[in-house]
Protein backbone atom coordinates (compact mmCIF):
# COMPACT_ATOMS: atom_id res chain seq x y z
CA UNK A 1 0.00 0.00 0.00
CA UNK A 2 2.75 2.45 0.97
CA UNK A 3 4.49 2.00 -2.38
CA UNK A 4 1.32 2.82 -4.29
CA UNK A 5 0.74 6.11 -2.40
CA UNK A 6 3.15 8.59 -3.97
CA UNK A 7 4.75 10.86 -1.38
CA UNK A 8 3.60 8.77 1.58
CA UNK A 9 5.74 7.83 4.56
CA UNK A 10 5.83 4.53 6.41
CA UNK A 11 6.10 4.65 10.21
CA UNK A 12 6.95 1.27 11.72
CA UNK A 13 7.57 0.16 15.28
CA UNK A 14 10.45 -2.28 15.69
CA UNK A 15 9.36 -5.67 17.08
CA UNK A 16 5.68 -4.66 17.12
CA UNK A 17 3.59 -7.29 15.45
CA UNK A 18 0.44 -5.22 15.01
CA UNK A 19 -1.12 -3.06 12.34
CA UNK A 20 -1.26 0.26 14.20
CA UNK A 21 1.65 1.87 16.01
CA UNK A 22 -0.05 5.03 17.31
CA UNK A 23 -0.24 4.97 21.12
CA UNK A 24 1.76 1.74 21.14
CA UNK A 25 4.47 3.02 23.46
CA UNK A 26 6.73 5.02 21.15
CA UNK A 27 7.18 8.79 21.39
CA UNK A 28 8.85 8.63 17.97
CA UNK A 29 5.78 7.13 16.26
CA UNK A 30 3.30 9.20 18.27
CA UNK A 31 5.14 12.41 17.41
CA UNK A 32 5.14 11.61 13.69
CA UNK A 33 1.40 10.86 13.71
CA UNK A 34 0.56 13.87 15.90
CA UNK A 35 2.50 16.22 13.63
CA UNK A 36 0.66 14.90 10.57
CA UNK A 37 -2.75 15.15 12.26
CA UNK A 38 -2.06 18.67 13.57
CA UNK A 39 -0.67 20.34 10.47
CA UNK A 40 -0.18 17.77 7.70
CA UNK A 41 3.60 17.56 8.08
CA UNK A 42 5.03 14.21 7.02
CA UNK A 43 8.35 12.86 8.32
CA UNK A 44 11.23 13.66 5.93
CA UNK A 45 11.77 9.92 5.37
CA UNK A 46 10.21 6.62 6.41
CA UNK A 47 10.63 6.01 10.15
CA UNK A 48 11.46 2.90 12.15
CA UNK A 49 10.77 3.68 15.80
CA UNK A 50 11.40 1.74 19.00
CA UNK A 51 9.15 1.25 22.00
CA UNK A 52 10.18 3.59 24.79
CA UNK A 53 7.29 3.60 27.24
CA UNK A 54 6.27 1.02 29.76
CA UNK A 55 3.65 -1.53 28.82
CA UNK A 56 1.24 0.07 31.29
CA UNK A 57 1.46 3.44 29.55
CA UNK A 58 1.08 1.87 26.14
CA UNK A 59 -2.01 -0.02 27.26
CA UNK A 60 -3.93 3.21 27.78
CA UNK A 61 -4.94 3.07 24.12
CA UNK A 62 -7.51 0.38 23.47
CA UNK A 63 -8.78 -0.65 20.05
CA UNK A 64 -12.33 -1.88 20.01
CA UNK A 65 -14.27 -3.49 17.19
CA UNK A 66 -17.98 -3.07 16.68
CA UNK A 67 -20.40 -3.97 13.90
CA UNK A 68 -20.74 -1.19 11.35
CA UNK A 69 -23.99 0.73 11.59
CA UNK A 70 -24.16 0.61 7.77
CA UNK A 71 -24.00 -3.19 7.89
CA UNK A 72 -20.89 -3.26 5.71
CA UNK A 73 -18.62 -5.02 8.18
CA UNK A 74 -16.73 -3.86 11.23
CA UNK A 75 -15.60 -0.43 12.25
CA UNK A 76 -12.68 0.21 14.56
CA UNK A 77 -12.36 2.91 17.14
CA UNK A 78 -9.50 4.01 19.38
CA UNK A 79 -10.37 4.80 22.96
CA UNK A 80 -7.73 6.43 25.15
CA UNK A 81 -8.06 5.66 28.82
CA UNK A 82 -6.84 8.57 30.99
Amino acid sequence: MHRSLTGSRLVTLKNAFQHGVYFAGSACADSAVNRYLLDGTLPATNLTCTRDRTTAAASRAVWSTAPSSAGSGERHRLRVIP
